[in-house]
């Protein structure tokens, strides 16, 4: 249910879960269980949903942020050991 919330945060849509034996829920767009069942319950759930059709920044580029991230780190950890390495004879 964690997954579903973050996924409805990252896509700006309400999400309907069903699960077997677990919590079926309605999730709103923001993150927020509107309803949800409790763990082995048979039960119906009905809400309305609200459709969006506007693309998010995380949908459009996907995991671009965590992989500028990890480029960074990368050569941060290239450079720091280098400068140490070619360090003028006199500074030490």
């Amino acid at each position: 249910m964690m997954y579903a919330k973050l996924r409805a945060i990252e896509t700006h849509r309400d999400v309907a879960r069903s699960a077997n034996t677990g919590i079926s829920c309605f999730i709103n767009q923001r993150g927020d269980v509107t309803q949800s069942t409790k763990w082995w319950t048979r039960t119906a759930l009905k809400a309305n949903i609200n459709l969006n059709d506007e693309i998010t920044f995380y949908v459009k580029s996907g995991d671009i942020i965590a992989k500028f991230l990890s480029l960074t780190a990368i050569l941060l950890a290239l450079i720091i050991p280098f400068r140490k390495w070619i360090r003028k004879p006199g500074h030490a």
